[in-house]
Parts: C-alpha cells; structure tokens; sequence
C-alpha cells in the first residue's frame, strides 16, 4: 500500500532505525528489503534515495519496491542504522514540487499535457504537448513564482481507486489505487514523488530554456538553490557585459547592439579598405614580368582568392599567392586567367605535405614548408 511508505509520512526524518526483513544477490549487488519502507525508491520522473544502511553505501531501486541495493550483504533480523542524503532528497523534492506547479498552470493556460518528464542533479526538463512561445512561458514562469510566494500547502492523498469527482493531470490511465498530489491554486496530478509541504519551500522557480520538440516544446527549468544559482550566476555576467560595453545594468542590450553595430561598421570600413589595397597591389604588380609568388599576411581564404584572380586577369603569367608563417603552415591561392595550375598545385601538395585543389584556372589549400622552399619549389614549376 502506497499509504504504509515511511518516505511518504515523515519525508524529513533521515536517520532512522530499521530490522533486515531479506538480503538476496542481484548482480554484482543485494537487495535489502527493510521492515521500514524509509529510503524513496525512485519514480515518477524522480531519482532515487542515496544514503548509507550501517554505514555501507545504499540507493533505492528505482522500481516500485521500496529496498534497497547495497554492494554486501546483510543477514536477515539484524538491526542497522539507516542514513539518507536529506539534503538531496529536499532538492529533489523542491525541482518536483516546482515542476507541478509549471505543468499545472501551463496546463490551465494552453490546454496541453506534460508528456515527458526529467530530473537529474540540477535541472528538470518537461515535455510540451504543444508549441509555446516566450510571453506564455514567461506568464507561466511569472505565475509559478506567484504561487511560491503564496506559500500554498502540497497535500497528497491516497486513493483506492481514480475519484471521478476529480479532474486531475496523469499520463496514462491508472487502475487500483492512486496518490494524488495537490498544489492548492496550481495542480492537481497523479504522482508517486516526494513533495514539499508548502511551496515557499521552493524558494524561486526559473524557466531557462525552450526548445521545439516533437511537435511541442521541450522547457528546462530549474527551481530551489538551483535557481537562485543561476540567476546570480546571470547576474554577474551581466555586470560584467555592463562594465565592458559602458551601459547600465537593465540596459546591456542596447549596450550590446550598440558595440556589435559599430564594430560591423568598422568591419565593413576594413573591408573596404582591403579592397582599396589589394587594387593597389594589382596595379603596381601588374608590369612585374614573369610568374609572381606572393607571401601576404594576414589574409582569409576569400581575399586569397580574390587577390589571386585579380592578379591573374592583370597578367598572363600564373599568380601564387601564399599567407601564413613557416612554423604554422602557410594557406595558397594559385590562378593563372586562361592558364592550368593543376599540376603545379598537385606537385606543391605532393613535396610540403598539402591538401587542396580546383580548377584550371584557379586552386587553392593548405601547406607546410619554409618560405624558402616554397618559392623556389614554385618557380622550378
């Protein structure tokens, strides 16, 4: 019976006496089934129970069997010590209780259903049945936070059978007996977890993320020192972005547009500017007789390749064009307008270690070697 669990009447009590009722081996462990049901085994999207029996390392068994598992055995009759990690279990509890409380509303805002559920050592994922945009989330988020602030009672109540007098949330049909919990104002659902007594408990609940899933929509969110966690964590990044970009705290954003705007303008000027030069080095270097191999610094594959193409449409001889330093590799663009670099290409590639090619008129890739080599490996063609 769901009612006779100790973890469910005295959730808080951690440290317990229980009498061994059977110890039986389950793989490299054993089964310790208690004459006390003290230790949640795990359920309904909660994790179980961790702790110590007589000072040996114990976790529930995530199954609907109160045990627990141990890493050696425990002859029946013996009395032991029973310790739970309190402070996990209150955590686990608060990101539940919070997770109730959010799929309770957003159930009476949207109409839709929690279809999956997730918690793990900080965070809670929940599951959608519908698309939702960011002014419900943020109502949701605003409301759950409301009743937190309420300090609304948690109740649960044991049922033989599912009452038809009361609407509740479930994620399937339950036959035989049913444990509704109830968030005064917020929820009612059928669940098998540990739960706050009031929702002040919570402390602050946070939605973070929101992602399409299925269909719906995948919300992550987190509640208790969690939450608080990440929204100081927030917080001071925040600052920080303040102080870089000279702007208040409520106003990083503009200070951020503001910052990534005029660095776009300086990007373009660059650009231009870049521009300008490359057709200056066009119209010096295009009476310079005979092959040309360039070492340029600083240039991205693209003005590699337009540099090259320029040069090579001033001139008839083949242009290589080459940006990097000996120690790290050098980037090439090799082009010669009516011209076939290929084999010149294949043979560099083949001498410094090189990956690269093209068409005839223009290649392009990577390279190792000395600057001297290179030049001289590219003029003896």
């Amino acid at each position: 019976m769901l009612s006779d669990r100790f973890y469910y009447a005295s959730p808080r009590e951690s440290v317990f006496s229980a009498a061994v009722v059977s110890c039986v081996p389950e793989g490299d462990r054993f089964r310790v089934t208690l004459d006390r049901a003290g230790f949640y085994p795990g359920g309904g999207g909660q994790p179980a129970d961790t702790g110590f029996v007589d000072g040996i390392p114990a976790v529930g068994t995530g199954e609907d069997d109160p045990a627990v598992l141990l890493p050696s055995p425990l002859e029946p009759g013996r009395r032991v010590r029973c310790e739970i990690d309190l402070a996990r279990r209150l955590a686990f509890m608060r990101r539940h209780s919070g997770e109730h409380i959010v799929s309770g509303l957003l159930h009476r805002m949207t109409g839709g259903d929690n279809v999956g559920f997730h918690m793990n050592e900080s965070l809670v994922t929940l599951d959608w049945s519908l698309p939702l945009d960011e002014k419900t989330l943020r109502d949701a988020e605003r409301r759950a936070n409301g009743i937190v602030l309420e300090n609304v009672p948690v109740t649960a109540a044991v049922y033989p059978a599912a009452p038809s007098g009361i609407a509740y949330r479930a994620k399937r049909a339950i036959e035989g007996e049913v444990r509704l919990v109830t968030v005064e104002g917020a929820d009612v659902c059928a669940c098998c977890g540990l739960h706050v007594e009031r929702t002040g408990e919570i402390g602050l609940i946070r939605l973070v993320d929101a992602m399409k899933w299925k269909g719906g929509t995948r919300v992550t969110m987190l509640a208790g020192m969690d939450a608080y966690e990440d929204a100081a964590a927030v917080a001071a990044q925040n600052r920080e972005v303040a102080r870089l970009v000279s702007a208040k705290p409520y106003e990083t954003a503009a200070g951020v547009r503001a910052a990534l705007e005029a660095a776009e303008a300086l990007r373009q000027k660059n650009t231009d500017l870049k521009k300008r030069l490359t057709a200056c080095r066009v119209a010096e270097l295009s009476a310079v007789p005979g092959m040309l191999v360039l070492f340029e610094g600083g240039m991205t594959p693209d003005e590699l390749r337009r540099f090259a193409l320029e040069l090579s449409a001033a001139r008839p001889e083949p242009v290589a064009v080459f940006t990097g330093a000996d120690a790290s590799g050098y980037r090439y663009a090799i082009a010669q307008e009516g011209g076939d670099v290929r084999a010149l290409t294949k043979a560099l590639n083949a001498r410094f270690s090189g990956r690269g090619g093209g068409s005839a008129v223009l290649t392009q890739g990577s390279l190792t070697g000395s600057r001297a080599e290179i030049e001289a490996a590219v003029r003896e063609g």
